[in-house]
């Protein structure tokens, strides 16, 4: 029998790890719970995979993205690097 192998497109450009790994981890779960209202979804599954950038978000939801980090403070966003302050 053949395993299916992952063949998710990864759009580096459309991924928010970037501005997700500049969130304090006691501020994780609760900017996790505002993207995935501001995105429409229900599952960490699905937030997992627009983080990646497996899923291309909407125009509308961009800046919509954008708004949830701005309360953070972090306006570097996109990408899959994680962002590096010694730069």
């Amino acid at each position: 029998m053949e395993t299916k192998k992952n063949t998710k497109k990864v759009v580096p450009e459309s991924s928010f790890n970037k501005g997700w790994s500049q969130i304090p981890q006691c501020h994780r779960d609760k900017a996790c719970e505002m993207l995935m209202k501001v995105l429409n979804i229900g599952t960490k599954s699905q937030f997992y995979a627009r983080l990646r950038g497996e899923v291309e978000p909407k125009k509308s939801q961009v800046a919509a993205i954008e708004a949830v980090f701005a309360r953070f403070d972090i306006s570097e966003i996109w990408g899959l690097e994680p962002f590096n302050s010694n730069l």
